[in-house]
């Protein structure tokens, strides 16, 4: 019983790690995306960004 505990703490610790890396990775590469459309779309996409709530969680 106790092993299932360890292997339930482990990978909870895990998912805390990548869930966060991966939501900014993803982000991160929607935003760099639209610099390819041109400034002014990288700046509105940015500025979107900017925008929402919550964003320092």
């Amino acid at each position: 019983m106790s092993g299932n505990r360890e292997y339930f703490n482990r990978k909870l610790h895990s998912l805390l790690g990548v869930i966060p890396v991966g939501i900014f990775l993803i982000q991160h590469l929607i935003i760099n995306h639209f610099a390819t459309r041109g400034a002014s779309a990288f700046n509105q996409a940015a500025h979107f960004m900017e925008s929402l709530p919550f964003r320092y969680f």
